[in-house]
């Protein structure tokens, strides 16, 4: 890896679409993974950067992904639009994986996105449980929802008002990370702009595009057994395994030096951060106060909808160690310095904690 590095005269030949990354632009050069134009040597090169994420979860969702997408694909014609699109599409995932395993934070959040269903495939994979329909519990909602089959128009599910209920209390306190919610009832004029009664056909196309925005709105729950895991791994009861040891990359296929070279601009480049195990619970924190979980409770007859957000206050609050005994305080102010023995005698009769209280605004 060195000698693709190296700047000495006596250095390598540079592969073919990389000489101006070496003169010091460690961006993405897409010129760098296009030696890869045999669709199964970038197959094997996306597999391999899977098998180096820091996420076990993110490792086994990568790898399925990659796999399926190459199996969808095996008609395509090799050489055509359709096949140069495809392999455009699979470098750009190849340098994607490249950064997130170099240690850049944004392609690594990203990744964590995808493999947690936050976005991409998996977050509509988890939007068909909440439109699925809610199951009746008395003659007239069989009636209502037998209706609403035979119309084929879009409403809301129970799960759904409960969800965007809960994301309306949260706005506050996640601020740009939630999508802007739409109205739970869809806003249809009566009168179209010529004066005339709405015509049916575009009541319905309001009615799709209002239904469209709001499931474009919701952040779908994720499993339990999922959301479990990803708050263990952010407050930090579950241990992280570590980055996995690379292997060494085989020779002798093209486009195996010019990966090694990429990599080793991506690892040198101002971007990259050391993956520790403070850092990943720091992206997982990131990723888990977004993700909800559902869960129906048999008493009240309702679902509830519980946030990682609300998880980790909660643990940052049980591991913070709030000190109960204020008198450690005593003969200092509001900044720290320490009184003089006079003013000391002024604070109230050497009820320190109570001067204290009083000092810091303690409530």
């Amino acid at each position: 890896m060195q000698r693709w590095c190296s700047k000495s005269p006596g250095a390598h030949r540079l592969p073919r679409g990389c000489q101006a990354a070496a003169d010091g632009d460690y961006g993405v050069v897409q010129g760098d993974l296009n030696v890869f134009s045999n669709p199964l040597h970038l197959y094997r090169a996306l597999l391999r950067q899977c098998t180096y994420l820091p996420d076990p979860a993110a490792r086994s969702y990568m790898q399925r992904h990659v796999k399926a997408r190459y199996r969808e694909t095996l008609g395509v014609p090799f050489g055509s639009q359709r096949d140069i699109a495809l392999q455009k599409k699979a470098r750009q995932a190849l340098s994607l994986l490249l950064r997130a395993n170099a240690g850049h934070l944004k392609p690594l959040e990203r990744i964590l996105l995808l493999t947690y269903g936050r976005i991409g495939k998996r977050r509509h994979e988890f939007m068909r449980f909440l439109r699925e329909p809610d199951v009746p519990m008395d003659n007239k909602a069989l009636e209502e929802l037998s209706l609403k089959e035979l119309e084929k128009k879009p409403g809301l599910t129970e799960k759904m008002r409960v969800l965007l209920k809960s994301q309306k209390t949260l706005r506050n306190v996640l601020r740009g990370d939630l999508p802007k919610q739409k109205n739970p009832q869809p806003n249809i004029p009566e009168l179209n702009s010529w004066g005339r009664p709405m015509p049916q056909a575009r009541i319905r196309n309001l009615e799709r595009e209002w239904f469209a925005g709001v499931l474009a709105s919701l952040i779908p729950p994720l499993p339990e057994l999922e959301w479990d895991r990803l708050r263990d791994l952010a407050v930090g009861q579950r241990k992280w395994e570590g980055l996995l040891p690379r292997r060494t990359i085989a020779t002798g296929l093209s486009g195996d030096a010019t990966l090694q070279y990429v990599q080793c601009k991506h690892e040198n480049s101002k971007d990259t951060h050391n993956l520790t195990a403070r850092l990943m619970r720091r992206l997982w924190g990131r990723i888990f106060q977004k993700c909800p979980v559902m869960r129906w409770n048999q008493e009240s007859m309702q679902w509830q909808v519980q946030w990682g957000v609300s998880e980790l206050t909660e643990a940052n609050m049980r591991g913070s160690g709030h000190f109960t005994d204020l008198s450690m305080f005593a003969g200092v102010d509001s900044r720290g310095r320490v009184l003089q023995e006079d003013e000391s005698l002024k604070s109230g009769s050497g009820d320190d904690a109570r001067y204290i209280r009083e000092q810091l605004q303690i409530v």
